[in-house]
């Protein structure tokens, strides 16, 4: 959920080239960046190796609403309404990147978090850099099992849901 930066969708694709892993990747942004945006990331300081910048840069110029395939990776982005969601697709893992809880609070209480556990697969994954206590305990409301892991650099824990039945 979210494009963002398109960061998730990066390093899923790197991960399943690595592992020879087939990965349909779906997401949706209903305000995304500009390729101005973007541009000012300067990520070829952060990913020197130009095939891996030429896939950073083919994520965000890509058309929106439309399938697209670059070796074993689909990928569609689409630009509408995480609420509006009306897909019948049952999915293993979803990165969940909103705004943080006090930009965009809607995207952290039980209505957005039901919709994620409905179009998640039993043993399915629910991800993200939120760590608050109250988002923690309305999944497990939903009826996800919580976990804290430790986060990476800048992070101090995330959560992982996993969807049980």
């Amino acid at each position: 959920m979210g494009m963002g930066t398109g960061l998730n969708a990066y390093l899923a694709f790197c991960f399943c080239e690595k592992k020879k892993i087939k990965l349909n990747y779906y997401t949706v942004e209903k305000f995304p960046l500009s390729i101005q945006e973007i541009e000012k990331l300067s990520m070829e300081k952060y990913l020197p190796y130009s095939e891996f910048h030429q896939l950073f840069r083919w994520l965000h110029l890509s058309d929106w609403n439309l399938k697209l395939f670059k070796k074993e990776f689909l990928f569609q982005k689409n630009n509408s309404d995480f609420f509006d969601l009306k897909t019948l697709e049952k999915y293993d893992i979803l990165f969940y990147d909103a705004f943080g809880y006090n930009a965009q609070s809607e995207m952290w209480e039980e209505k957005a978090l039901k919709i994620c556990y409905r179009i998640l697969k039993i043993g399915g994954y629910w991800i993200s850099y939120c760590s608050k206590g109250s988002v923690r305990r309305t999944l497990e409301k939903i009826g996800f099992k919580v976990e804290r892991l430790e986060g990476p650099p800048g992070k101090r824990e995330i959560l992982r849901a996993i969807k049980l039945v």
